[in-house]
């Protein structure tokens, strides 16, 4: 079991590897696994947990978010989105975060309420609306149908680093963790994977994607953490967020043709 990974000096991927899955949701194919990733930001006024895993794998969750803080001091649980593979755990999680809000778009509180079936501490918020956790600011970015109606991004500010949920992820587990860290041998293998998954995941939803990419576009980046795949780090953000961008227009071009 690989152990939490610390990104930077406040931020660690607190989630699980699923190396030997080779089908996921029935239909897709998984070839070189998945993960499903958490991450845990540390703040000087708070701490907050961003998704959590699919309920099998919550036990090594918790181990890992064990070994960066004490689970009862999170703030809030971040929900970007509300399906099973990464919010399965959120009940769980709540068991030993008992202080903690949890935060999501006001669909995703909606759906988790329906979920959870029990009462919780929630707070919905909006586009734009921001979050202090003391020196870290969460920003809040709506973005609809990627790929469900309850789909937000959270932006940390002073990090530079954004929160995507399923967008700019991959089925792909590797214990490296960070993108600037694969192999280069396996580069061809990521991008397959990565094309795979938007093909299937965010095909359909192609004019949102476009909307996400401009609403995004002139933020800092440093760090992308999806929900699925490798962190994104500075060397390799812009080839990742470009490869959307020419898969949506490709697509577009060869239906005027």
């Amino acid at each position: 079991m690989v152990n939490s990974f610390k990104i930077t000096d406040d931020l660690f991927w607190v989630g699980a590897l699923d190396p030997n899955l080779r089908i996921f949701d029935i239909i897709m194919e998984t070839k070189f696994g998945t993960s499903y990733n958490s991450y845990i930001l540390k703040g000087t006024e708070g701490i907050a947990l961003f998704e959590t895993v699919k309920e099998k794998f919550f036990d090594e969750h918790l181990d890992k978010v064990r070994n960066v803080v004490n689970p009862e001091d999170i703030t809030y649980v971040v929900v970007n989105h509300t399906e099973p593979d990464h919010a399965g755990s959120v009940a769980k999680i709540l068991d030993y975060a008992p202080n903690a809000t949890v935060v999501g778009s006001t669909l995703a509180i909606k759906y988790l309420s329906n979920i959870i079936n029990r009462p919780f501490k929630s707070k919905a918020v909006k586009d734009g609306e921001t979050l202090s956790l003391g020196n870290k600011t969460l920003k809040f970015i709506s973005v609809p149908q990627l790929h469900w109606p309850d789909t937000m991004y959270t932006y940390v500010i002073e990090d530079e680093t954004l929160v995507t949920c399923d967008s700019f992820g991959a089925h792909y587990s590797d214990p490296c963790i960070l993108k600037s860290s694969l192999p280069e041998s396996k580069e061809d293998d990521y991008v397959e994977a990565y094309n795979y998954y938007f093909r299937m995941i965010m095909g359909p939803f192609k004019p949102f994607v476009l909307k996400a990419l401009d609403k995004i576009k002139d933020l800092n980046l440093s760090y992308i953490c999806p929900g699925h795949g490798l962190v994104l780090d500075k060397s390799n953000i812009d080839k990742y967020m470009d490869l959307y961008r020419d898969w949506c227009v490709e697509v577009k071009e060869k239906n005027l043709a």
